[in-house]
């Protein structure tokens, strides 16, 4: 049985993944806490209990941007990904990532989006 300290939220935020200053790649945070997360990642360079350092940007207005980091432990690895506790569990970091993962669900008025488009490119004779 896989014990949490608090509830997972789903959310969908790029990262770039540190280790020791240097940046090993980047990843997508699937679900996280006020205590940990799960991110998508290729890199494996990583170690169980080795410290990494998240960088997150939440985009909430096209002139309006947060930078978050987060001092990380790893405690999970897969091929898929890696879950992450924070280093710290103290009220100020689990303050950030309270407001990080609530960010997260802010969509701006004025954010554009375009649809997909499929394109068909057959061969011309």
């Amino acid at each position: 049985m896989e014990h949490r300290y608090s509830q997972r939220v789903d959310v969908d935020l790029k990262a770039s993944i540190y280790k020791r200053g240097l940046l090993l790649g980047t990843g997508k945070i699937k679900n996280g806490s006020k205590h940990g997360l799960y991110i998508e990642t290729p890199v494996e360079d990583v170690n169980l209990v080795q410290k990494l350092v998240l960088e997150i940007v939440v985009h909430l207005a096209p002139q309006d941007s947060r930078r978050y980091q987060l001092n990380t432990i790893v405690v999970r690895k897969s091929f898929e990904g890696l879950g992450l506790e924070l280093e710290a569990l103290d009220e100020q970091d689990s303050t950030t990532m309270a407001e990080v993962l609530s960010l997260s669900h802010v969509d701006y008025p004025h954010k554009i989006t375009r649809p997909k488009v499929e394109r068909n490119f057959a061969a011309v004779n």
